[in-house]
């Protein structure tokens, strides 16, 4: 899946007029990027927020966490859909999928196929162009 903003939405994320959005589009440090984009990209924004340097504010740690004993409902979409808004917004983001099946950590690219593993620990970090997942096993013995 392909993800991509209209250049309104990316202004917005980065708090730009459309004025300011042309000015850094015509950047030199932005030319890697292949000119004026009619759609943008997770690397574009990332980019942008480094060249410009509009990062948000600092703030202390924050712990969001999505619990229901149920099953089916929505626990993992939204969990996922939540890290990756915040990371749009350009803050560090840490997800743990501590769900056996890993839905979670198979949404950042990462899969664990193995007929023997018991039991499955993931933690995936994100930022808008860079998405990484470290993954441990607990295996059955057999």
């Amino acid at each position: 899946m392909e993800i991509r903003y209209r250049r309104e939405d990316v202004a917005k994320m980065l708090g730009l007029t459309a004025e300011e959005m042309a000015q850094a589009d015509a950047r030199p440090e932005l030319a890697f990027l292949g000119g004026t984009p009619e759609v943008y990209g997770p690397e574009h924004i990332s980019a942008y927020r480094k060249v410009l340097g509009l990062y948000p504010p600092r703030r202390s740690q924050r712990r969001q966490l999505f619990l229901n004993f149920k099953g089916g409902t929505g626990k993992t979409s939204l969990s996922v859909a939540y890290a990756y808004r915040m990371a749009e917004f350009g803050y560090r983001v840490l997800l743990i999928d501590l769900d056996s099946q890993g839905h979670a950590t198979q949404t950042w690219g990462s899969t664990a196929n193995s007929a023997n593993v018991r039991s499955t620990t993931s933690w995936c970090t994100a930022s808008p162009s860079k998405r990484s997942c470290s993954t441990r096993h607990s295996t059955s013995s057999t």
